[in-house]
Parts: structure tokens; sequence; C-alpha cells
């Protein structure tokens, strides 16, 4: 009965341990260098990721104007070196910050639910009926 216990409780702080040692691998908390962020920040026109069965590592198109300049520039850099970022504020523009070979992408989410505000009159609350 000891043993049993004694096996389980081992197995339980092994699997523990072995869970906790894992790295996180979020993409997201990657930042670009300062210099990057002040001197290399393009309006961001398009980002998407490329998807080929018989690749084995995925690609991406990300398509930026830079500063004073109407020409769209299209790179095609591999998945491990693009860092996506969510925008939080609505009022931030989409943009993109190139760091040597990374990308660092700032995009607002692709979806948000109950955030559009409306106005109204209620005029009759009957039931709907089938």
């Amino acid at each position: 009965m000891k043993k049993s216990i004694l096996m389980i409780l081992t197995l339980v702080l092994s699997t523990t341990v072995f869970l906790s040692a894992c790295e996180d691998s979020d993409k997201g908390s990657k930042k670009p260098s300062s210099d990057a962020s002040k001197n290399s920040t393009y309006d961001l026109v398009y980002y998407e990721v490329l998807n080929n069965g018989d690749a084995e590592d995925a690609k991406t198109d990300v398509a930026y104007k830079e500063k004073g300049s109407s020409k769209v520039k299209h790179y095609h850099p591999s998945l491990d070196h693009v860092y996506e970022h969510i925008i939080d504020d609505g009022d931030k523009k989409p943009h993109v910050v190139k760091d040597g070979k990374k990308f660092f992408i700032y995009r607002p989410p692709y979806m948000t639910y109950g955030d559009d505000d409306f106005s109204g009159k209620v005029e009759d609350k009957s039931d709907v009926k089938k």
C-alpha cells in the first residue's frame, strides 16, 4: 500500500516538474529593439499567413508602405521571423516594425463582439410568435 502511494506521489511530482519546465512559446511577448521602433516603423497594408501543404515552414505575406512613399512593399518572411501583437486601442493604426529579419506586426483583432454602439427608440414590446 505504501509502495503504490509512493509511486503515485512520485509520478504526480515528476509530471508537475516536467510540465512546469516547459517554455512558454507565446510569440507575442517579444518586442523589437528601441532603435527599430523609432526608425523602422511603417504603415501596415496587408498581413497573411500563407498555407502550402508541401512546404515544411509556413510563409507569410507582409505588405507595408514606407514613410513618404505610396509604393507598397511585399515581403515573404518565414513565420519564425514574424511576431504578432494585437492592438487593444481602437484609435491606433495597424503598423509593422522591421528589425533586421524580424517583422513585428501590430494589428487590431480579427473579430470583436458586442463593441458596436447603437441607439434607437423602442416603439413596441410585443412578443414574437412563430
